[in-house]
């Protein structure tokens, strides 16, 4: 079976909750490489001016 790959951002706590369920559903570290993306420049680019988000 190929390995599955769990993308997630540090500044997020919701990416935080798929680790958490990948942990509490026992996969074994070989079985999902976990791989850190830098959102950071994504959502600065889409802030909302008139919301303020």
């Amino acid at each position: 079976m190929s390995s599955k790959t769990l993308y997630t951002f540090t500044g997020s706590v919701w990416a935080a909750a798929a680790e958490l369920a990948v942990a509490e559903l026992g996969y074994k570290e070989d079985d999902i490489s976990v791989k850190s993306v830098n959102l950071s420049g994504v959502i600065a680019a889409r802030r909302c001016p008139t919301h303020g988000i």
